[in-house]
C-alpha cells in the first residue's frame, strides 16, 4: 500500500473518532455511489453530515481542506444526492470538510469546517 493511501486511511480513522467524540453518529464510511465516494456520512442531532477528509504531511500544496475545489464539491453533491435517494430521510443535510495536517502519524492538527460549501 502506498504511503499516500495509508495517510488517507489514517486521516479518515482520526476524523471518524474526532466526530464520534463530538457526539456525531457515524452512519457510513467510504460510501460509494456512481459519481464517487463520500469519506464519512454522519448524523449530528437532526442533520445528516457528508464529510470529506483531506490529509497532508506538508503545506507544499496548501492546506488539506483547500484541496476540496469546485469540481470535488460538485462530485460530493451528486454522490450525496444519490445517497439520499437510496436512504430517504426528512433530516436536513450539510457538507463538512476535515483537514488533517500530519507532522507524524501521532502528531497532527485537525481543522473542521462545518458547512464548508452550500448547495
Amino acid at each position: 500500500m502506498k504511503q499516500k493511501d495509508v495517510l488517507g486511511q489514517t486521516g479518515e480513522k482520526i476524523a471518524a473518532t474526532y466526530l464520534q467524540n463530538k457526539g456525531y453518529k457515524i452512519l457510513e464510511r467510504n460510501w460509494r455511489g456512481r459519481f464517487g465516494e463520500i469519506d464519512i456520512i454522519a448524523q449530528e442531532k437532526n442533520q445528516i453530515v457528508f464529510v470529506e477528509v483531506k490529509a497532508r504531511q506538508s503545506k507544499d500544496f496548501g492546506l488539506p481542506e483547500e484541496a476540496v475545489d469546485f469540481k470535488k464539491q460538485n462530485k460530493l453533491v451528486r454522490t450525496a444526492l444519490e445517497y439520499l435517494q437510496k436512504n430517504p430521510t426528512k433530516l436536513s443535510f450539510r457538507f463538512d470538510v476535515i483537514g488533517i495536517e500530519f507532522k507524524s502519524f501521532s502528531n497532527y492538527k485537525i481543522s473542521h469546517i462545518k458547512n464548508a460549501f452550500l448547495r
